[in-house]
């Protein structure tokens, strides 16, 4: 990840969300790290990155028939969403 990009993302994500937790690269055999889009991205050239709340470890509904629309957190998502559009606005310049 560029320096650019892990500033926006920190400045922010990490401010709309509350906190954003950690950085890591890590390899493929790490549960959960293949498990998003980015990798066909990565796969076909392309930088890509994954943000996430490591829901797969934490919540028990994850992508399970429980996972059921009243369980989301909206105002969480929403968070974040506002949260990489600030930050993609500030990468081109806007």
């Amino acid at each position: 990840m560029t320096a650019a990009l892990e500033q926006a993302l920190r400045g922010h994500v990490g401010r709309l969300a509350g906190e954003i937790g950690e950085r890591l690269a890590s390899p493929g055999i790490v549960p959960g790290v293949s498990w998003s889009d980015h990798l066909s991205f990565w796969r076909a050239g392309y930088p890509g990155i994954m943000v996430t709340d490591t829901a797969f470890y934490r919540y028990p509904h994850y992508h399970a028939p429980s996972d059921t629309p009243e369980r989301l957190n909206y105002p969480a998502m929403a968070r974040v969403a506002s949260g990489l559009q600030g930050a993609v606005a500030a990468l081109a310049g806007a």
